[in-house]
C-alpha cells in the first residue's frame, strides 16, 4: 500500500484447466522392405505434429487385405521407426498402418 491507497481489485476471465498435450499426428504413410514368404519390414517416419509432447512409441497394426480387423503386430509400443512383422502366411496379401502415441495418448 502507498500513500494514495489501495486500487479497486481485478479478477481474470474464467480459466479451464486442460491438459497442454494433445495426441500427436499421423506418421508418414508405412514402406514395406525386406518381404519374405512369411515376414516383412515395415518402415516409417516421425509424425510431422508430435503434440506438443515427444513421441512415447508406436503401435504397428496388419490385417489381410479382404479382411476387416486391425491386429496389433507387437504387445508393446515399438520405440524405433521401423518393425520386423513375422507370422505372415505365404501367398495372402497385407495392408500395414501405424500410430503414434505420446503423454496425450
Amino acid at each position: 500500500v502507498n500513500h494514495y491507497g489501495t486500487g479497486e481489485p481485478v479478477q481474470s476471465e474464467p480459466v479451464k484447466m486442460v491438459d497442454r498435450y494433445g495426441p500427436p499426428g499421423p506418421p508418414d504413410k508405412p514402406e514395406i522392405t525386406n518381404v519374405t514368404k512369411s515376414s516383412v519390414t515395415v518402415n516409417w517416419k516421425r509424425p510431422a505434429d508430435d503434440g506438443g509432447s515427444e513421441i512415447t512409441g508406436y503401435y504397428v497394426e496388419r490385417k489381410e487385405k479382404k479382411g476387416l480387423r486391425w491386429v496389433r503386430v507387437t504387445k508393446k509400443p515399438v520405440s524405433d521407426l521401423r518393425c520386423k512383422v513375422t507370422g505372415l502366411l505365404e501367398g495372402n496379401e497385407y495392408e500395414f498402418r501405424i500410430s503414434a502415441e505420446n503423454k496425450a495418448g
